[in-house]
């Protein structure tokens, strides 16, 4: 890649952090999963603090006592009400409720209860946040420092003994024919209940560094006590809070540390960690190695990658803190759904709506033109091409991943006949229909009416249905329900209503002549489109028929001078969210798929695709000009090119534009991932108006502001953002947010729990004290006092 366009894609994308997000099981409302009676609290939702845990415990108690009143009473004394699997806080909260409640309870801890506790450093602190949310729970959660807690924690123990079972390893549940919950415990019989709580955390599933010498016993994951280690060669490896806490605590007990790290800068650890590793490092009581990984370890040393150059150094110990992952090999055997998971239902249902995008999109483009069975042999290759090539792209693309994420269960070829059959389906299927859709007339369309009239129709009634749903779901929060009012009515009015009513007004004679022969020439009413969406996205009033300059001025002054003055005062989210008709149905009918977006250092290096795609229509409006608005004897209508005249040469291109990105990228391919990949594929990656925008926001005086001190890291905020940003990257660090990706949608500020984010503008001393704030969103404590789950996200 040439300097000045690396230096000029690193300016677009100044330092931002690209935390990735860990998959969760898809919980519904009150901890229900996908497998009815199967409960998911604690850790395993999402949420990390003791306070939530407990919390949760206590309401998952409540919802199995509801749901078992309305059954009628087992006979059988061998089949308990509910069993709950975990005795961190979730599952001993669980368990106090239930004894409360009367319920015939067990719990099974695979090791100890309050085993995570237990295993915390030796006088850490224990803080009870959130403050603002009440406890229900009898666990007590307060200030405190590990063993304090531990000992409040067995005198509760002591004085209820509840029914827990301690070297208990669950291995597997499976549903009995009678509807009830068989849990097998190794080594033990199986428990038989009608319900089943899930909250065994992730503690005891490290991630692993995947190098020779990873076994050997000084390869350590936790971290009990920095005073047992003294002068000794350590490598810590990570780069997150606990890594950064590991490494401060043995450096300060007087070890040699060495804390490698295999991106170039910390981007998640919070203010106070960052300045006390700085001070060590300054004072060379650490030493930092960052763009570094593991290659082997040694009895004796360790070998690493510094750089792209390999280093030896002593060492007596490793401490692998690089986080720690979910039972996914649990929950996929007992059937657990997981976000992102590649079923071959789940790609079944993605080869439908490629299938149903292509027809819409390239149907309604050759309806009425016969091209793909009658047009010229060049002009046919090209329709054909590029609906071939994207379809074929689409669904082969994730038929590689489906077979590569299943390989361990395609071990016969009837395994490969379901997905293999899908692909074959989904490209002819396609194909076909559009040669069907090619053959016919508007006339004979659907009661006569042209397709992009249904399409519209259908567009605008999705975002009405949807915006409802989501303000609803939303608490009618007063934020989102201005952003999803103005998106639906703008779509609603100058977008759907008007374009179709301007042919009725021009037939009564309701539009001024001047009016019409310059906004309007030939009867082009399509034209007002562009009155709303602005150059480049809607390129036709610039790049079609002869040069306009009504259309000319009005694309220059929305594309150059108001649209830059609105991404300065209010952020690239004031067109994308709350004007523009792709926001609106990605923030409406989206809504549902946010989580599904692609984050990490990938997903968001292939955003500058959309600076390639505006470097293209700006080439192709450059040779629209030359070819189009000077002399008719120019050399530049003259000048000829492999047989091909320039402005032949230029309509050609745009046309390859037109089908490539209009219609392929922008409707083909964003909606035909809308419901796997999240709904903003196209604003991300595609969209040359927003990729004009974020050199634009660069400029921007509007950000997401973080209240650091009580960010908890639970990362909600990024899973929860469909343009991929890492929201808490920048809460844990106290960095106000001005990632140019951002749309303003504001699910990261209304899905915080600890109210943590707040939208402003720079230049405030204070800016998360409400007078400073530009639209601080108000919740009410209702929303406070509910978890947050995968439905809710």
């Amino acid at each position: 890649m040439p300097g000045f366009v690396k230096r000029y894609l690193e300016w677009l994308q100044q330092g931002v952090p690209t935390g990735d997000v860990v998959r969760y099981p898809v919980i519904g409302p009150d901890y229900r999963t996908n497998l009815a009676g199967v409960f998911i609290i604690g850790d395993l939702s999402g949420l990390p603090l003791l306070k939530f845990a407990a919390k949760q415990g206590f309401e998952v108690m409540e919802t199995i006592h509801r749901d078992l009143q309305s059954l009628p009473p087992v006979a059988s004394p061998d089949v308990l009400d509910v069993v709950i699997v975990g005795a961190g806080a979730a599952g001993l909260s669980a368990a106090l409720q239930a004894k409360r409640l009367g319920l015939n309870y067990v719990v099974l801890e695979s090791v100890r209860a309050a085993n995570t506790i237990v295993n915390f450093p030796k006088g850490k602190l224990i803080f009870a946040e959130p403050m603002q949310i009440a406890n229900p729970s009898e666990l007590p959660i307060r200030e405190s420092n590990r063993e304090e807690l531990l000992a409040a924690w067995q005198a509760l123990l002591d004085r209820e003994q509840l029914a827990i079972r301690e070297g208990a390893q669950v291995t597997d549940i499976q549903r009995r024919t009678d509807g009830h919950w068989a849990v097998t415990v190794a080594g033990q019989p199986a428990v038989v209940a009608r319900r089943v709580v899930l909250a065994t955390g992730k503690a005891g599933n490290a991630r692993r560094l995947g190098v020779p010498g990873e076994d050997l016993p000084k390869v350590l994951d936790r971290l009990f006590s920095p005073q047992d280690f003294h002068d000794l060669d350590i490598l810590v490896v990570g780069g997150g809070d606990t890594a950064v806490e590991t490494a401060v605590a043995l450096a300060e007990a007087g070890n040699r540390v060495t804390l490698a790290y295999r991106r170039s800068a910390f981007s998640r650890i919070k203010a106070g960690n960052h300045e006390r590793i700085r001070q060590l490092a300054d004072a060379r009581r650490i030493t930092l190695l960052f763009d570094t990984t593991v290659v082997h370890i040694s009895e004796t040393e360790v070998e690493l990658d510094v750089g792209g150059q390999r280093r030896r150094l002593p060492n007596a110990l490793v401490f692998a803190m690089i986080g720690r992952e979910l039972p996914y090999a649990f929950f996929e055997r007992i059937g657990i759904a997981i976000e992102k998971t590649w079923t071959l239902t789940r790609f079944a249902l993605y080869g439908l709506a490629v299938f149903i995008f292509t027809s819409i999109y390239f149907g309604k483009h050759v309806v009425a033109s016969r091209v793909l069975q009658e047009g010229e042999p060049v002009r046919r290759y090209s329709e054909w091409l590029v609906p071939v090539l994207i379809v074929a792209g689409m669904i082969g693309v994730v038929y590689v991943v489906y077979l590569r994420l299943n390989r361990g269960k395609l071990d016969t070829f009837r395994a490969y006949v379901g997905p293999t059959a899908v692909l074959l389906v989904t490209l002819g299927a396609s194909l076909g229909a559009l040669w069907w859709m090619s053959g016919q007339s508007d006339a004979n369309f659907l009661w006569g009416k042209h397709p992009g009239f249904w399409y519209s129709l259908l567009y605008t009634v999705t975002i009405f249905i949807f915006g409802l749903r989501r303000m609803r779901r939303k608490q009618w929060d007063g934020y989102i329900v201005r952003q999803t009012l103005s998106l639906a009515l703008i779509q609603a009015v100058p977008l759907f209503l008007i374009p179709e009513l301007l042919p009725v007004i021009a037939r009564h004679g309701w539009i001024p002549a001047w009016i019409e022969a310059q906004a309007f020439p030939h009867g082009d009413y399509w034209r007002w489109y562009g009155f709303i969406l602005a150059y480049p996205l809607f390129i036709h009033n610039v790049l079609t028929g002869e040069p306009s300059a009504f259309w000319l001025v009005v694309s220059v002054i929305q594309t150059f001078v108001l649209i830059p003055g609105l991404v300065y005062f209010f952020g690239k989210g004031a067109y994308c969210g709350w004007i523009c008709s792709c926001g609106a149905l990605a923030e409406t009918l989206g809504d549902d798929y946010r989580t599904l977006a692609p984050h990490g250092e990938r997903a968001k290096r292939w955003e500058h695709l959309g600076q390639g795609v505006l470097l293209v229509i700006f080439v192709i409006t450059l040779g629209w000009g030359l070819t189009h608005w000077t002399p008719a004897g120019s050399w530049f209508r003259t000048a000829t090119f492999g047989g091909l005249s320039l402005p032949v040469a230029v309509e050609h291109l745009r046309h390859w534009y037109e089908l490539v990105i209009d219609v392929g990228f922008a409707g083909t391919i964003s909606l035909g991932v809308y419901f796997f990949y999240s709904g903003r594929i196209w604003c991300r990656y595609g969209c040359p108006l927003a990729a004009l925008m974020h050199i634009y926001a660069r400029f921007t005086r509007y950000r997401i502001f973080a209240d650091k001190p009580k960010c908890i890291s639970c990362n909600i905020c990024t899973r929860v953002c469909h343009m991929g940003i890492d929201v808490m990257g920048y809460a844990s660090q106290g960095r106000p947010m001005d990632d140019v990706e951002c749309v303003r949608c504001a699910a990261c500020v209304t899905s915080c729990p600890m109210d943590v984010l707040s939208f402003g503008m720079t230049g405030k001393e204070h800016p998360h004290d409400p007078a400073s704030r530009l639209y601080q969103l108000r919740r009410g404590a209702s929303a406070h006092g509910s978890a947050v789950t995968g439905s809710q996200l």
